[in-house]
């Protein structure tokens, strides 16, 4: 299924059932995001993933403040938690620039 307009998001049913997601990327501005939620994370949120519209000119610290107002419940989770922007570790202070997709990923521990 394609939605219309500038920046459309492409589902996919793959052959397991689930369905995948592209987002082309962005040119500028504000527009869809992929967030996704891994490990406790994911349980607090409820779902793996979710669409956001957000400007490019956001700091990663208000993509967390944003997401902390979308869910409430990740409040205590989500300041340690680190955010991967299109698969790169990013700073609080970094702009979220063209950005597709936001990983959310909790602190781990294991022995």
């Amino acid at each position: 299924m394609t939605l219309p307009g500038p920046n459309p998001i492409v589902r996919n049913l793959d052959s397991t059932g689930a369905i995948s997601v592209q987002v082309p990327p962005l040119k500028s501005g504000k527009g869809p995001r992929e967030i996704l939620f891994f490990a406790i994370a994911s349980e607090i949120a409820k779902t793996r993933s979710i669409f956001l519209l957000l400007d490019e000119n956001l700091t990663i610290s208000q993509v967390r403040a944003l997401l902390i107002s979308a869910f409430p419940p990740l409040e205590p989770l989500l300041p340690c938690c680190a955010l991967a922007v299109d698969g790169v570790i990013a700073r609080d202070f970094d702009l979220l620039g063209p950005a597709s997709t936001i990983a959310v990923l909790p602190p781990v521990s294991g022995g």
